[in-house]
C-alpha cells in the first residue's frame, strides 16, 4: 500500500466538504448538458448523403454522441466520488463518536493511501 500525505481530521473533513460542493456542481452542469446533448443527438440524422449520392454516417451525428459519452462518464464518476466522500465522512463520524468527544479534529491526523488522495482529489502534502 502506497502512503499519501498525513492530514488532520478538520482539514480532511472540510477538504472532503469542499470536493463533495464542486462535485454536486458538477453534476447539475453535466446534466443539464446531457439534456441539450440529448436533445441535439435526437435531432441530427445519423445517415447523409455525400456528393457522390453515398449514404455515409454523418459527422456531427458522430461528434454528438462521443461528446454524450464523455459527459455521461464524467457524470458517473462526479456520482461515484460523491458516494466515496459520503462513505469516508460517515467513517470519520463514527471515528468521532466512538471517542466519546475525546478527538480534537484539529490536532488529530490521519494517514491517507495514494488511492484515497486520488479518489479524494487532495494533491497536498
Amino acid at each position: 500500500m502506497l502512503v499519501g500525505p498525513t492530514l488532520t481530521l478538520e482539514k480532511l473533513e472540510n477538504h472532503m466538504e469542499a470536493q463533495k460542493v464542486a462535485n454536486n456542481k458538477d453534476i447539475n452542469d453535466l446534466t443539464k448538458e446531457l439534456i441539450v446533448l440529448s436533445d441535439e443527438y435526437q435531432a441530427t440524422r445519423k445517415y447523409i448523403t455525400d456528393e457522390e449520392g453515398e449514404k455515409i454516417i454523418n459527422p456531427d451525428f458522430v461528434k454528438t454522441k462521443a461528446s454524450y459519452d464523455e459527459k455521461e462518464n464524467l457524470l458517473e464518476e462526479r456520482r461515484n466520488s460523491n458516494a466515496f466522500i459520503n462513505a469516508k465522512l460517515e467513517e470519520l463520524a463514527v471515528i468521532e463518536e466512538n471517542s466519546g468527544g475525546k478527538i480534537d479534529k484539529s490536532k488529530e491526523k490521519i494517514t491517507l493511501t495514494l488511492n484515497d488522495c486520488l479518489l479524494l482529489g487532495v494533491k497536498e502534502k
